[in-house]
């Protein structure tokens, strides 16, 4: 025996039919049931719901949805554009420290290369003059005048060993704004920057030589070094045939560190002075 489902009843089948009308619209149109609802009419979607209370959960997931997609939405929309925004910057800066330092490079490359070209004229310079056989004061005149132009400093120097007394006596000197003063300068035996120098027999540095507690200096050599005005001290010791024969020294400002290049190219020159 078969049964057969008769007809719903009308209620039921208005209200279905009104509730697929406002689903429908919803989806399709990506609007909330609250817009479809107005489209529908008030008082047909409160019967709706007032009628079928398990509609009551349906319709408010349904108008809850859209929004939350949106939410959604708009966040990760936040975040992406936060994201390409902190990448921009990082790119921008990374990019600019790049450039900042391939410029520093190149300008150091060119300031070495330049120098490297003057020092070698200088040298040539002063192979010439020991070639023509020049009077020694002539040939450390131009070696003190190089070192001036070449390291910029303020103070430049060239002394001879006395072999009798192991002091130090000024050959030439020379400083930026009184070219050729101090000559004839003793520097008793083991005093000032050179003085060391030459017992050490390697180059000395230092960035104060008023206040470095290595160096020995006399009263009348601090009062000279006071008018001067020049503290950071290199010196290098003139060897020939592993012999010390003098020494040339360099000053400048308080505080100058003086670099590895600083102290080849002086070494360099002490090297052409021995001979």
């Amino acid at each position: 025996m078969s049964h057969t489902a008769g007809p719903l009843p009308l209620r039921t089948q208005r209200a279905t039919r009104l509730w697929s009308g406002i689903v429908a619209l919803s989806l399709l149109s990506g609007v909330g049931v609250p817009t479809a609802y107005y489209a529908f009419g008030t008082a047909q979607l409160q019967y709706l719901i007032a009628q079928c209370p398990a509609v009551q959960g349906a319709s408010y997931a349904l108008w809850t949805l859209p929004l939350f997609l949106l939410a959604c939405t708009m966040l990760l929309g936040a975040a992406l554009i936060w994201l390409v925004y902190r990448l921009q910057v990082g790119l921008t800066a990374e990019m600019e420290g790049r450039m900042q330092a391939l410029v520093a490079t190149l300008h150091e490359a060119t300031s070495a290369s330049e120098r490297r070209s003057r020092t070698a004229e200088a040298l040539a310079a002063v192979g010439r003059a020991l070639s023509e056989a020049l009077d020694p004061r002539i040939v450390a005149q131009r070696i003190v005048d190089s070192l001036l132009a070449l390291l910029g400093v303020q103070h430049a120097a060239l002394y001879r060993l006395d072999g009798a007394t192991g002091d130090l006596v000024t050959l030439v000197a020379a400083r930026l704004d009184m070219p050729a003063f101090g000559q004839n300068f003793i520097l008793p035996r083991g005093t000032g920057v050179a003085g060391l120098a030459v017992d050490t027999r390697r180059p000395v540095t230092t960035p104060d030589l008023l206040t470095d507690p290595s160096i020995v200096l006399t009263p009348d050599a601090r009062a000279r070094i006071g008018q001067a005005g020049y503290r950071a001290v290199l010196a290098v010791p003139l060897l020939l045939q592993d012999q010390v024969i003098g020494a040339v020294g360099v000053g400048d400002h308080v505080g100058r560190v003086f670099t590895p290049d600083d102290i080849g190219l002086v070494e360099s020159f002490a090297h052409h002075a021995a001979f």
